[in-house]
This record gives structure tokens, sequence and C-alpha cells, in this order.
């Protein structure tokens, strides 16, 4: 109804309420999010944002009917643009298929704000768990491939060095860059700077063969000059893995025997693992309807229907597209690792906005795995058509050097080029998830 008093009114009532069973309808990733936050804090988050039974936030739809001021009320509340809707879409891509390029630069700035001061939120907890687990060193090896016959031929592959210190850790990469079906090869470290340095909790991208140095603070907020033109486009898609369903099934031998394997010098137990679902869900807006109508079928209002799921806010005028890839994959575990795989959760939180390999790694870890085992190696998938090997090796439970954690003088401040994706070059900023 576009209506900011009422809307004000009942987001005031709900303070101090018990937490209604609908409130809590998708939001498990806002409360993983919210670990700084008082109980009180949490319960009005959640409240704001929960879904409605077709799995549709308020922000969502306020940027549906195109409420300018309602969405800027809802906002100052505490509405949270960062999350998603049943559909997997954020109230930016919603914004983007309304047509509105004001209104969509408006929550993609607040997007980017939010996104900085919760990562700054986050940092002093995500060093401090640094700190308390083990230092350790190994090296992460990558294979990537493709059931597609030309793209499988020109995958490259390439191992990551990781050194942990403290609230420290660095990551080394050959691999700098994937342009255009080609590799880009060189030296890059990232470097996550400890409590006790110049830059607690920033990143530094080193070029050790250009001898340059990039500070990244991820708690600035840095948006791309050219936000208006990747904002004004027509269509806009996601990549969801569906992992409710994975499950993880000890592999046999032709005799009907448990499998097992060396790995890394590691005796392992192979599970299959069943399940994963890719699903992409393309949404693309008609040019000749600038500004769909925005409407709301009488079904939608039915009660229970979809239970918080749902497709997102599609206006009648798009075109949606929904493909899925099933997967099968196999992983190597171990009892006997010298480390703790909630231990390496740390690193990849901080490095996985920065490289969606790293970010699928992550997903895949999170997984309800057989208990006391370590993953030693993994097949995941990361994109639709490219699928990785993943092993540890060389791994040592010992404090890796200081100098390694050190920054060289002669180093000049610059910009570190790192592309790594295997979409299509200028794909990733069409997509903007």
């Amino acid at each position: 109804m576009n209506d900011n008093d009422l809307v004000t009114k009942l987001t005031e009532q709900a303070k101090g309420q018990e937490v209604q069973e609908q409130w809590q309808k998708g939001s498990a990733e806002l409360m993983r999010r919210s670990q700084t936050m008082n109980e009180e804090q949490k319960n009005h988050r959640m409240f704001l944002n929960h879904r409605d039974w077709n799995g549709n936030p308020a922000l969502h739809l306020a940027v549906h009917f195109r409420h300018k001021d309602l969405v800027t009320t809802l906002l100052e509340l505490g509405a949270d643009p960062t999350a998603r809707n049943g559909g997997g879409f954020t109230a930016v891509q919603e914004a983007i298929c309304s047509g509105d390029i004001d209104l969509a630069e408006q929550l993609s700035n607040t997007f980017g704000k939010n996104a900085s001061l919760e990562y700054q939120d986050r940092t002093p907890k995500i060093l401090e768990q640094l700190q308390k687990s083990p230092d350790f060193e190994c090296e992460l090896k990558w294979e990537f491939k493709s059931w597609v016959p030309f793209l499988s031929r020109i995958l490259p592959s390439d191992t990551y060095k990781i050194w942990k210190r403290g609230s420290y850790f660095r990551i080394d990469t050959t691999l700098t860059g994937y342009r255009s079906l080609r590799c880009e090869r060189g030296h890059i470290s990232f470097l996550l700077m400890g409590q006790d340095s110049k830059y607690p909790g920033k990143f530094v991208l080193l070029d050790h063969i250009k001898k340059v140095m990039e500070v990244v603070d991820p708690h600035q907020d840095n948006q791309p000059k050219n936000l208006r033109e990747l904002l004004d486009r027509p269509e806009v898609h996601k990549v969801n893995m569906k992992t409710n369903e994975v499950t993880f099934t000890h592999a046999k031998t032709f005799w009907g025997y448990d499998r097992n394997e060396t790995v890394a010098s590691f005796d392992t137990k192979v599970y299959d693992v069943d399940g994963l679902d890719m699903v992409v869900v393309k949404r693309k807006r008609s040019k000749e309807v600038p500004f769909p109508p925005p409407i709301l079928p009488p079904k939608y209002f039915k009660e229970g229907v979809k239970e918080g799921k749902g497709e997102g806010l599609p206006y009648p005028t798009e075109i949606v597209k929904v493909s899925h890839k099933s997967y099968k994959g196999q992983v190597n575990m171990t009892d006997i690792f010298p480390y703790d795989i909630k231990d390496i959760l740390p690193i990849l939180e901080v490095v996985a906005p920065r490289a969606k390999h790293f970010a699928r790694l992550k997903e895949f870890i999170e997984l309800k795995m057989p208990e006391n085992n370590f993953p030693v190696r993994m097949e995941i998938p990361l994109f639709p058509s490219v699928a990785a090997a993943i092993t540890f090796l060389n791994f040592k439970k010992e404090t890796p050097e200081e100098q390694l954690f050190q920054l060289d003088p002669s180093y000049t401040q610059g910009k570190v080029e790192f592309n790594f994706d295997f979409k299509k070059e200028g794909e990733e900023e069409k997509t903007k998830e």
C-alpha cells in the first residue's frame, strides 16, 4: 500500500516481541552474519528481513512496486540490502529487473556500504579465530576440468601455497588471470595482515614480478566508476548450488568392498557425493517495456503456498529461463589429518569474495560431511561447465617464518591485476551477484 507511517508503526510494534516461526524462514544466512549483534538486534533484523510465504522480504516487494520512499524507509529501519529472496535474488537485482536505474543505484550503494560495515564488524572475530587456531603451511592443488571437450583441453591447473601464522595468513598463486580462454601466469600473494600489523584486517596484494603492492581495505565501499552502465541492462542471472539433499556414501570396489586410497601420504576412505544440483536462473526484461507493470496475482496472497521459497518477483513481461545440472563427485576423507577442517573456514571466508572458486570450496566444506574426517581431496562443481579436483598437499603443522608476512619496502604502491574467472570476459560484471 506504500504506507510509510504504517510500516514504521508495525516495525516499532514488533520490537520486544517473541520471535515468530514465520520470521525465521530463510533467515539462516542473516543470522550467521549477525553474530556480533545482541539478541534484540538479531530479532529486529529477523523481523525486518523475514520472507513472506512466497519467499520475498518487504524490501524486495517495495522494490518490485518501485516505492522509492518506502525503500528508503525500510533501509533506514534496518532492512538488509544484501539479503536474498527465496529465488536467490538481491534487492539490487530486482531493481535492475524493474528498469528503474536510480533505484538500482541507490540499493547498490547501500549494498556496498552494508557489506563493508558487516566485514568491519566481523574482522575482529575472524582475526581472533585465526589467532586461536594452530599455525601451519600447506599446498592446495587445483585441477580444473570440464565436460565441454574444447574447454577441457585449455583449462589450467595451479598449486596454491598457504601459510598461516597467528592472525596472519598468506596465499601465493602463479595463475593470475583467465581472460578470453587464455591463462595469465605470474607470482601474486594474498596477504591478510594480523592484529599487531600496520594494516590489521586488511588485504595486501603483492605482485612479485612487477614489485607492486596494493593495500585493499575491505571496510571501504569501492563501487565501479561505470556503475550506472552496469546496472542499465535488461538481463540478470544467478547461479545457485542446492546442497540440502547432498549425501555421502562409501564408494565400493568392483568386489563390493569399501574403497580406500592413499592421497598425499594419508590413508583415506573414498566417498561418493550425490545430490549436488546447480540451478541457473536467467531473467530478461523486454526493452520495449522500460517500466514493466508490477503485478501480484491473487494466488500470491494464499497463505503457506511455498513456505518461504519461490522464484523471486519476475514481471509478466520478463522471460525467465531455469536450467538444472546435477553433479556427482568424490571426496577422500581421513581421520588422522593433523588439522581441523573448521579452522580452514576463516581463511576461506576472507578469500571467497575475491575468488569464486574459493567461495565454492567454502560452500562445499560447510556441508555436513562424515564426522571426524578431513577432506584431503575433493571433486566439486565451480560453474555450470567447470569443475575442480582440490587436494591438500605437504601439510605441516608448524609456525612459518615471520619474514613471509613482512612487506618489502622496495615495492611501489599500485594496482595488482588479478582476474580469475572461467566466464566470458565482462560476464562477471553483468551478473553482479
